[in-house]
C-alpha cells in the first residue's frame, strides 16, 4: 500500500469520526429536554422569584422578594455580580423588603384624582399630591419636606396630602418636566439648571462673577422673583417656594492666582449647562463634561484637576481629597425651587393655596438658613482638617474676574435671559452697593 493510499484511509476514518461525535451530541441533547422538568439535576443557580408587591402601606409599599431552596447568593444578600463571593444556602425561605415607593401608573392625574377614601372617612374632599425629587431619603432636605407634608397635613385637616419620590427613582430634572406634563407626578424639587429647562429667565440669580456676596444675591434674588415667577405662571407652573444651594468657589490641585492660570486646569462642566459652558468661553477654557457621580473618579485618575461647588458639596462628595486650593471670589450662589403644575396647584381652594404656601416658606426659610451655616462649618473643615489653602486675589485680578462675569452677562442676553430683567436685576446690585457705601 502506497503513502498516498494510507492518507485517503486515514482522513475517511477522521471524517467517520466527527460524524459520529455530533450524532452522539445530538442524542444527549435531545435526551436531556425530553426527560420531565422534575426528574432534571438542579441547577447551581435558581432564578429568584420576585412576588407581587404588598398592599400599599402609608409610606408606600415593600416589593417582597423570595428566594428559593438551592439558592447560591452574594453573603450581602441577592446575586449582583459574578466576581462577588458566593456561598451556598439550603432550604432559605427569606423575604427581603426593598423600601421604594411605587411609582404612578400611566393615566393617573396625580393631585387633580381626590383621595376617596379618606373622603368617605371623613367627609370632606382631599388631594394627594405626587412629588419627585433627587435628594436621598434620611438627608435633610427630604427630611424638612416630610416634616412640611406632615404640617400641612394637620393644618388643612387631612385635606391636603404629599407623597414623595425621593433619590432620583423618578430620574432628574429633564425627567421630571417629561412626568408633570404627562400626569404622572404634580410637581418636583428642581436646580437651577432644571429650572432653566423650563424658564431660561430663571438663570439670572445664578449669574457667575456678579456678586461679592451671598447678601447681594439674595437682595437681587428678591428683586427678580416676582418677575420670574410670573414667567413660571405663564408656563402653566406654579412655585411654592425658593431653595438655596450655598455660594460656589472654584478649588483646584494647583493654585489659581489669575483668569489666566484657570486655563491652565483640567476643569469640570456639568454637561447641558449653557450659563457654566458660556463661562468657560469667556475664560478661554474647553471644560469636561463628565457626570456629576463620576468626578471623584475623574480627579482620581488626573482627568481633572479643578471642580466648583459649595464647600458642603465639596466634602459630601469628597472631591475635597483631590483638591488643594480655593479661589477666594465666590463664583455664584445656585438656587432650587419647588415646582408645581398650575392645574393641579389650581384645583385647591384659595384658602388651601395660601396655606400651603405660608407653611413650606416657613420651613424652607429654616432649611436655607442650616445651608448657610452647614457651608461655613464645613469651610472651617476644609481649612483646619483638610489642609485647604486660600488664594486671595488682588484688586486688579478682581476686576478680570468681575470683566469676565460681564462677558457671560452680554454673551447670554437674548438667550437665557432678556434685557428687561437682566436691567432689573442689575440695578438693584448698584443701588444695593450705593446704599452700603453710605
Amino acid at each position: 500500500m502506497d503513502r498516498t493510499e494510507r492518507t485517503k484511509k486515514s482522513s475517511g476514518r477522521d471524517l467517520l469520526l466527527v460524524i459520529l461525535g455530533i450524532t452522539f451530541g445530538i442524542f444527549i441533547t435531545r435526551s436531556w429536554y425530553e426527560r420531565p422538568r422534575e426528574e432534571r439535576p438542579a441547577p447551581l443557580l435558581e432564578t429568584v422569584e420576585q412576588a407581587e408587591p404588598e398592599a400599599e402601606p402609608e409610606a408606600g409599599p415593600a416589593a417582597v422578594v423570595r428566594t428559593v431552596q438551592g439558592l447560591i447568593l452574594p453573603r450581602e444578600g441577592l446575586p449582583r455580580s459574578a466576581g462577588r463571593p458566593l456561598q451556598r444556602v439550603e432550604k432559605i425561605e427569606q423575604e427581603i423588603h426593598v423600601s421604594a415607593p411605587a411609582l404612578p401608573k400611566p393615566g393617573d392625574e396625580e393631585s387633580l384624582e381626590p383621595d376617596m377614601d379618606h373622603n368617605e372617612r371623613y367627609g370632606v374632599e382631599s388631594f394627594t399630591f405626587r412629588m419627585a425629587m433627587l435628594p436621598p431619603r434620611g438627608s435633610s432636605f427630604v427630611n424638612m419636606m416630610e416634616a412640611f407634608a406632615d404640617e400641612i397635613y394637620e393644618e388643612s385637616g387631612g385635606r391636603v396630602r404629599f407623597k414623595f419620590y425621593p433619590g432620583g427613582v423618578m430620574g432628574v430634572d429633564p425627567d421630571y418636566i417629561k412626568r408633570m406634563k404627562m400626569g404622572f407626578i404634580a410637581g418636583a424639587c428642581f436646580s437651577g439648571l432644571g429650572l432653566g429647562g423650563i424658564v431660561p429667565q430663571a438663570r439670572v440669580p445664578e449669574m457667575p462673577f456678579t456678586f461679592k456676596d451671598s447678601d447681594e444675591a439674595a437682595h437681587v434674588r428678591r428683586r427678580v422673583i416676582p418677575m420670574i415667577e410670573e414667567l413660571f405662571e405663564n408656563k402653566e407652573y406654579t412655585i411654592l417656594g425658593w431653595i438655596d444651594k450655598g455660594t460656589t468657589y472654584f478649588f483646584s490641585h494647583d493654585p489659581i492666582f489669575t483668569v489666566g492660570d484657570i486655563k491652565r486646569h483640567k476643569c469640570w462642566v456639568r454637561a447641558g449647562d449653557r450659563l457654566a459652558e458660556s463661562l468657560f468661553d469667556a475664560i478661554g477654557l474647553s471644560p469636561i463634561a463628565i457626570p456629576e457621580p463620576d468626578v471623584l473618579l475623574s480627579l482620581q485618575s488626573g482627568l481633572l484637576n479643578a471642580v466648583y461647588a459649595s464647600p458642603s458639596r465639596l466634602l459630601q462628595e469628597e472631591w475635597f481629597t483631590k483638591v488643594r486650593y480655593k479661589v477666594e471670589i465666590p463664583l455664584n450662589d445656585p438656587i432650587g425651587a419647588v415646582l408645581l403644575t398650575r392645574r393641579s396647584f389650581d384645583r385647591l381652594s384659595p384658602d388651601l393655596q395660601a396655606l400651603m404656601k405660608q407653611t413650606l416658606a416657613k420651613h424652607l426659610k429654616g432649611f436655607n438658613e442650616t445651608v448657610q451655616q452647614e457651608n461655613q462649618e464645613a469651610l472651617g473643615v476644609l481649612y483646619a482638617d483638610h489642609g485647604i489653602q486660600r488664594t486671595v486675589p488682588d484688586e486688579d485680578v478682581r476686576r478680570q474676574f468681575a470683566y469676565v462675569g460681564e462677558e457671560v452677562r452680554m454673551q447670554n442676553l437674548g438667550v437665557l435671559w432678556d434685557e428687561e430683567i437682566l436691567s432689573t436685576a442689575m440695578s438693584a446690585l448698584h443701588a444695593y452697593r450705593l446704599e452700603g457705601q453710605n
